[in-house]
C-alpha cells in the first residue's frame, strides 16, 4: 500500500527547508571561503593569481553549467538520489585534492568533481523546497539561500583556523567530513511523495511522476523544453549573467587585495562574516519583498549595490572602513541571491521548472569563469584598484538592462493603442455606411 503524500506549507515543509539549506550551505561555503585557499595555493604552488583565481572560478562554472544536466537527474530519479551522488562528489573532491602535488591535480578534482557536487546539490535542494511549498515559497527559497551566507562566517573563519592549525591538506580533508554529516542527514529527510500542485502539475523533483513526462521533455525536442523563455526571463537571465560577470570577484579577491594594502590574511579572512551577517539577512528579507515586489526589482536594487561596493573597495585602506563596505555588499549580496533564485524558479510553469532554473545557471556559468579571472589579470598588470573599479563599473551596467522591459511596455501600449485607433475608423465608416 502507497504511503499517503507529504502536505505542503506543513512543519515538515519546513524541515526539510531546514536541511535544504544546510547541505546548500556547506557545499556552497567550501567554493564561497575559497578566498582563504587563495594565497594558500598560491604560495604552496609559487602560482599566479589569474592562475589560481581560474580555479575557483572554473569549479563554480562547472558547478553552474551542469545544472541543467542536474536537473535532468533529479527529473529521472528523484532529488534524494540526486543528493546521494552530489555528497559523494563533493567528498571525492575535497579528499583528492588534500593529496595534490601540484595545480594540475586541483584542476583535475576541483573543477570536475565538486563542480558536479555543487550541481546536484544545488538543484535538489532548491527543487525540493519548491515541491513543498506553493505560497510561502519565495521565504522559503530565501531560508535555503541564506544557508550558503552562513558559510562566510561560519565556514571562512573555521576554514582559517583549519589552515593555521593544521595545514590545507588536513583542513580540506576536514570540510569533507563535515560535509558527509550534512548530506546523510538530508538524504533521511527529503521524501519526494508530495502532493500534487495546486495547479495540477507534477514537479520536477518528484520522479514517480515525472518519469511519464520524461518523453514530452525530452532534450531532442529543443524547442518544447526551452519554451518557457519568455521575454521577462530572457532578460532576467540576461541581466544575471552581466552582473554576475563581476559581482563574484569581490569575495574571490577580497583576502589578496587587502594584502596589498597591508591588511594580513588572517585578519581580512574576518571581513567574510560581515559578508555573511549581511548576505544571510538580506536572503531571507528579500525571499519575504519578492512575495509582493517583483523579483526583478529587487535583483536590480541589488546589483546598483553591489557595483557601488566594489567601487568604494578600490578606493579604501581603512579596515574599518572595509568592514562596512562588505556588511553593504553582504546584503547586496543576498538581495541578488535570492531574488536570482525567485526569477529562475517561478517564472516557468512546474513542469518546467528544472530545466528553466538549470537552464538559467548555465547560461550564466560563464560569468563565473570569466569575471574573477579577468579580475585577477587586471590586478596582476595594475593593481586591485584597478581591477574593482571595472568591476563595479559592470555590475551597475548590469543592473540597467531590465529597464529595456520599459521600452516593450511602451511599444506594446502604442500598438494597441494604434489597434484600437483602427477599429475606432472602421466603425465610423461603418456607421456612415
Amino acid at each position: 500500500m502507497a504511503a499517503c503524500p507529504r502536505k505542503r506549507e506543513t512543519k515538515y515543509s519546513w524541515l526539510v527547508c531546514v536541511c535544504a539549506a544546510i547541505t546548500n550551505g556547506m557545499t556552497s561555503s567550501v567554493f564561497f571561503s575559497f578566498g582563504v585557499f587563495l594565497p594558500v595555493f598560491m604560495k604552496a604552488f609559487d602560482e599566479s593569481r589569474e592562475k589560481t583565481a581560474l580555479l575557483g572560478s572554473l569549479t563554480y562554472f562547472l558547478g553552474m553549467f551542469l545544472c541543467l544536466l542536474a536537473g535532468k537527474i533529479c527529473n529521472r530519479y528523484g532529488c534524494r538520489v540526486s543528493i546521494i551522488i552530489g555528497t559523494i562528489s563533493c567528498i571525492a573532491a575535497l579528499l583528492v585534492s588534500s593529496w595534490a602535488t601540484g595545480m594540475t591535480y586541483l584542476f583535475i578534482s576541483l573543477p570536475i568533481l565538486y563542480g558536479l557536487g555543487i550541481a546536484l546539490n544545488l538543484m535538489a535542494c532548491f527543487l525540493m523546497v519548491a515541491l513543498y511549498f506553493d505560497k510561502n515559497r519565495h521565504l522559503a527559497l530565501g531560508f535555503v539561500a541564506a544557508g550558503a551566507s552562513a558559510g562566510y562566517f561560519v565556514v571562512a573563519p573555521i576554514a582559517q583556523e583549519l589552515i593555521s592549525s593544521f595545514g590545507w591538506r588536513n583542513a580540506l580533508r576536514i570540510e569533507s567530513g563535515m560535509l558527509l554529516c550534512c548530506g546523510i542527514a538530508t538524504i533521511i529527510v527529503f521524501d519526494t511523495n508530495v502532493e500534487a500542485d495546486p495547479n495540477g502539475c507534477a514537479d520536477a523533483c518528484d520522479s514517480s511522476r515525472c518519469i511519464r513526462h520524461e518523453k514530452k521533455y525530452s532534450w531532442n525536442n529543443l524547442k518544447k523544453t526551452l519554451n518557457f523563455c519568455s521575454l521577462y526571463y530572457s532578460v532576467s537571465v540576461t541581466t544575471l549573467f552581466i552582473v554576475s560577470l563581476s559581482h563574484y570577484s569581490l569575495p574571490i579577491h577580497l583576502v589578496r587585495s587587502c594584502e596589498e594594502v597591508g591588511i594580513s590574511s588572517s585578519k581580512s579572512s574576518y571581513l567574510y562574516i560581515g559578508i555573511g551577517i549581511g548576505s544571510f539577512v538580506a536572503k531571507i528579507a528579500a525571499g519575504k519583498l519578492c512575495q509582493f515586489v517583483k523579483p526583478i526589482y529587487v535583483n536590480q536594487a541589488s546589483s546598483l549595490f553591489s557595483g557601488i561596493s566594489a567601487l568604494t573597495v578600490s578606493m579604501s585602506k581603512s579596515y574599518i572602513v572595509l568592514v562596512i563596505i562588505t556588511v553593504v555588499f553582504g546584503l547586496a549580496d543576498g538581495a541578488f541571491q535570492s531574488s536570482y533564485n525567485s526569477i529562475a524558479l517561478s517564472t516557468p510553469d512546474p513542469q518546467k521548472r528544472a530545466y528553466a532554473y538549470g537552464g538559467a545557471n548555465m547560461v550564466i556559468s560563464l560569468a563565473f569563469v570569466l569575471g574573477p579571472m579577468i579580475t585577477g589579470r587586471i590586478a596582476d598588470l595594475h593593481s586591485y584598484k584597478e581591477a574593482f573599479i571595472v568591476s563595479g563599473v559592470v555590475t551597475i551596467v548590469g543592473a540597467l538592462v531590465p529597464f529595456v522591459l520599459c521600452f516593450r511596455r511602451d511599444s506594446a501600449s502604442q500598438t494597441r493603442t494604434n489597434i484600437l485607433m483602427e477599429e475606432l475608423v472602421v466603425f465610423e465608416k461603418l456607421s456612415v455606411v
